[in-house]
């Protein structure tokens, strides 16, 4: 597609949907200050909900492969946007996080302030390198890569925090195990094994509901993220056989 002069010429129509989600979600914001305040928490999770769905809705869509409203000149915008949105995004999460000074009470703790900054963070650089290696080696390949290196990490891990308790090291290698038998699934089945990691990351999600606060971003951020990317890229690659 060659680019046109015209102001908006040429966006999808997915996009229009989007900006209507937004305004949706300003007019909620300003009507629930109008509201008796039992109802204002909930329009304030509705207001949140749209915006979601407007800004990052129809980008989620086509990275499972489910939209397919733009062409090769559109992608090569949006990519380029995403990579300098991908830097911008980084530095100040990472200024904010390192380089900001946080006033905290003593009782919460000097780091309890950084920890969603710092979370956001290994998302984003996780999210990179997945990408990067399944962009690179395909999508099966990468996951391999990904997959492996993953369930190495976290079973060496069960082993040094439980051993010599060896039953509770075998409850600690469930991940480990989900993320083996979406390996082995994908081999003949990228769909099926996508959908089993996407399974597994919500087990892990709401499994993490027990665990203390202080470890449940970054331990969230690094348990989910790659098999969200490798299960979303599997099964964009089943989609396209």
């Amino acid at each position: 597609m060659s680019r046109d002069p015209r102001l908006l010429a040429g966006l999808p129509r997915s996009a229009w949907v989007g900006f209507a989600l937004l305004v949706l979600a300003a007019a909620v914001a300003v009507t629930r200050t109008l509201l008796q305040p039992a109802l204002e928490r909930h329009l304030y999770h509705l207001a949140g909900a749209l915006i979601l769905a407007g800004l990052f809705g129809p980008g989620l869509l086509r990275e499972l492969g489910l939209l397919r409203d733009q062409d090769e000149f559109q992608r090569q915008v949006a990519q380029r946007a995403g990579w300098r949105a991908f830097l911008a995004g980084g530095v100040v999460l990472l200024v904010l996080a390192h380089f900001m000074p946080w006033p905290q009470p003593p009782a919460f703790g000097r780091e309890l302030p950084k920890l969603p900054l710092n979370a956001a963070l290994l998302v984003m650089l996780l999210t990179y390198v997945c990408s990067t290696l399944q962009d690179y080696w395909g999508a099966r390949r990468g996951a391999t890569a990904i997959l492996l290196a993953l369930a190495a990490l976290f079973a060496l891990g069960a082993i040094l925090d439980e051993a010599p308790d060896w039953l509770g090291v075998l409850v600690d290698l469930r991940f480990s195990a989900g993320l083996l038998l979406a390996l082995l699934v994908g081999r003949r089945y990228p769909q099926v094994a996508g959908a089993l990691l996407l399974v597994l990351a919500l087990l892990t999600l709401l499994n993490l509901r027990t665990a203390e606060p202080s470890l449940r971003l970054s331990w969230g951020a690094l348990l989910l993220t790659p098999p969200i990317i490798t299960g979303a890229a599997l099964l964009r690659e089943g989609g396209s056989e």
